[in-house]
């Protein structure tokens, strides 16, 4: 149980509250009501503790009576939660059986028992209860707990898989720049209050995907896996508190603002528009409001390892967001990126690199060139810098300029952009792909009226799904002849090399469109198949398994009267 500071008050663990005042744990169990910061209140634990007669835990817990069995769980549960003292957990178990034995167990303490044995890793007797005690509720155990042979000795937390089939043990980097920890309980309503209100208000929403890490102190594998399942940003069990020197409070939650790891200011509790001052404030400490600052954690939004569609959507949304802050203050003009340092430069390169990459817009193209011109005035070019500004432009189907790149630096290994001739104009409804026969060949340039009925998918010649989703189509006499009149396989990246192989050999061609042309289409999810009747999206679905997803795909066309 939550012995501390719950919810932003002082709401306190039933475990800590009404103890006798003629306990010998009485003084130590004040301690828990007192305003005192959470590192004043471990030290006064330890006076405390360290203040009893030593002869107190010798008597064995079968001499006591179950007032004194029941007050002495509590002391020594207080002093687990504050000092992790290593004895504690053994003296704690002894003290609970004698309870048990006696029938004198309250859930609460059976609870609490459990919430020592996950803290204390021994997992195995935590499961043994959960059958020991069927009628409480406690955390379940994953099936299998991992420790990676990479998790180094502090800031080691456990990632709680889906379904609570795994638990792994990592270890996390405070990253450079300003970061945010978030302290709390996902079973806490003033943490998912406040985690809600401040990823979805513009004032702080960028905050929280890049920079902010929820972590929480309870080995509450259910309430986690639940909230993971369900949210876009998510929670790590810290492995203990002791790993994370830098969370030092009980309250819940808590925003812990570091700068280059060290934590810098704290805003605690949630009261809403409040809170919200305090966290601005604590951002602005922690150099969020810094130019520098901004693009490192930016940067780091659009770099994060993303776990779902719904959490990539999430970040791009917030790093658009911070992005436009960023441009609308100058800090990609000419002047601003040469008078950057190295480091800043280099980091704004890459940050707006992800910027147009993940912009059906390309948003963000004209300030990647200008670093990227910046960059070479400081002879800082290299193959990557110089393969991302050609990646950049032919993705956006800037041809010719991806052909002046590829001329001006000739010592770095850059395709050669396939041009076929300009890119037509077009009017409303319609759209420009682009084929490209074979190898070696020059890309044909096609104008797509929009109107009508047509099918078209998402789809990459890197993906296997996508490959055989089309050898399915290729198969099945009925459905290629429809996908060969009113089918369009599209590609919005340059897949040049992949897709003129693929090309060569096949009847249903990979064909290569600018994604402003299409914003119905997600280019970063496939395969996707979208029906289109008279340029409205009328059916959609992802994904080609092994047997195939006919019954989707006979849906979409029978929406289009395809097939009846």
């Amino acid at each position: 149980m939550i012995l501390g500071l719950l919810l932003g008050s002082t709401c306190l663990s039933a475990e800590t509250r009404g103890a006798n005042p003629l306990s010998p744990f009485a003084n130590l169990l004040k301690v828990s009501e007192m305003e005192l910061s959470m590192a004043a209140k471990t030290e006064q634990v330890r006076y405390e503790y360290l203040k009893l007669d030593k002869d107190i835990f010798a008597a064995e817990p079968a001499t006591l009576t179950t007032a004194e069995l029941s007050e002495r769980f509590k002391g020594l549960y207080a002093v687990w939660y504050f000092l992790r003292e290593p004895q504690i957990p053994a003296r704690l178990e002894s003290v609970f059986q004698a309870l048990s034995d006696r029938g004198a167990a309250t859930a609460l303490q059976t609870s609490s028992m459990q919430d020592v044995l996950l803290e204390s890793q021994q997992f195995a007797k935590a499961a043994e209860m959960i059958e020991e005690y069927p009628t409480i509720r406690l955390n379940s155990v994953p099936e299998e707990i991992k420790k990676s042979g990479e998790a180094k000795n502090a800031y080691r937390y456990y990632s709680v898989g889906p379904g609570l089939k795994s638990a792994e043990l990592k270890s996390f980097e405070l990253p450079a720049g300003p970061s945010l920890i978030v302290y709390g309980d996902p079973y806490c309503h003033f943490t998912s209050e406040a985690i809600k209100a401040l990823s979805t208000d513009n004032r702080t929403a960028s905050l929280f995907p890049g920079a902010g890490t929820l972590v929480t102190a309870r080995y509450n594998f259910n309430g986690v896996s639940e909230w993971n399942a369900t949210h876009v940003l998510k929670f790590k069990i810290l492995f203990s508190v002791k790993d994370w020197p830098v969370v030092t409070t009980g309250y819940m939650p808590a925003f812990i603002f570091l700068k280059d790891g060290q934590p810098v200011c704290y805003a605690h509790g949630w009261r809403e528009e409040q809170t919200v001052q305090e966290i601005l404030a604590c951002a602005k400490t922690a150099g969020f409001e810094d130019t520098e600052g901004r693009i490192q954690y930016a940067l780091r939004v659009l770099k994060s390892d993303f776990k779902d569609q719904t959490e990539l959507e999430s970040n791009i949304a917030a790093a658009g967001l911070e992005y436009r802050r960023l441009k609308e203050q100058g800090a990609f003009s000419t002047d601003a990126l040469s008078a950057y340092s190295t480091p800043v430069l280099e980091e704004a390169y890459d940050l707006l690199y992800y910027v147009q990459f993940y912009s059906p817009l390309h948003t963000g193209l004209s300030e990647m060139a200008g670093a990227f011109a910046e960059l070479e005035k400081r002879g800082l070019l290299n193959d990557e810098k110089a393969s991302n500004m050609s990646e950049a432009y032919l993705d956006a189907r800037e041809f010719e300029k991806a052909a002046q790149l590829k001329t001006s630096f000739p010592r770095f290994n850059l395709p050669t952009a396939p041009i076929a001739g300009k890119r037509p104009e077009t009017g409303a409804g319609e759209a420009v792909v682009y084929s490209l026969p074979g190898p070696g060949a020059a890309l044909k340039v096609k104008k797509i009226n929009k109107s009508g009925k047509m099918i078209v998918a998402s789809v990459s010649p890197g993906c296997k799904a996508s490959r055989r989703a089309i050898i399915d189509l290729e198969s099945d006499p009925k459905l290629f002849k429809i996908f060969k009149k009113s089918g369009l396989l599209l590609l919005a990246r340059s897949y040049f090399g992949p897709a003129a192989k693929w090309n060569k050999d096949h009847e249903l061609d990979y064909l290569f469109a600018n994604s402003a042309d299409w914003p119905e289409l997600d280019f970063d999810a496939y395969p996707v198949f979208y029906f289109f009747d008279n340029g409205k999206v009328v059916y959609r679905f992802s994904g080609w398994p092994d047997g195939g997803n006919r019954d989707e795909l006979y849906k979409g066309l029978g929406r289009l009267g395809f097939i009846e």
